[in-house]
């Protein structure tokens, strides 16, 4: 897969960090991306993490190939008290298609004080819920009736199996 010039820097960027590239992923003809926007020390990355990792396998497994190459669903989960409420930088939701990347960004906010005041299973339980609502707003041009289905199964499972994992 050829990448532009700005892709190679940022990739390069991301290898001197460190982590490392799953290039497998990278070239996936679909992907289902869970990165959420938060304060800082909200821990909300993990559980995206559990979720993205687990719904990449699913996908794999079962094949699913819908016309865009990429859903990147993020959380928002953002204390109200570090944004200034005149001029508001507090994201809203919002559904967007990247046409360059022939992606799909759904973002929507989790509630701050709900996440603050949630055990790890509650939190588990916003982030799967988050994903699901995510992905009932995609309009149908981007993910058919029919994969749309399949990825909010695929959701589910996921949720029953690191509920599971994390009552364990």
């Amino acid at each position: 897969m050829a990448f532009t010039k700005r892709e190679q820097i940022l990739i390069e960027r991301f290898k001197r960090s460190g982590r490392a590239i799953d290039q497998e992923k990278l070239d996936a003809p679909f992907g289902v991306l869970v990165r959420p926007l938060a304060s800082v020390g909200l821990d909300a990355g993990k559980f995206a993490l559990w979720f993205e990792e687990e719904i990449w396998a699913a996908i794999k497994r079962i094949g699913l190939t819908p016309p865009i190459r990429r859903v990147m669903i993020s959380p928002h989960i953002i204390d109200p008290t570090t944004i200034e409420p005149v001029t508001s930088i507090r994201p809203s939701d919002e559904v967007s298609f990247k046409r360059k990347e022939n992606a799909i960004f759904v973002a929507i906010e989790i509630d701050y004080s709900i996440w603050f005041h949630s055990s790890d299973e509650s939190k588990l339980a916003l982030i799967y819920k988050n994903i699901k609502q995510s992905l009932l707003l995609i309009p149908k041009k981007y993910v058919g009736d029919s994969d749309r289905e399949m990825l909010l199964n695929v959701t589910e499972e996921v949720y029953t199996k690191l509920r599971s994992r994390l009552t364990h």
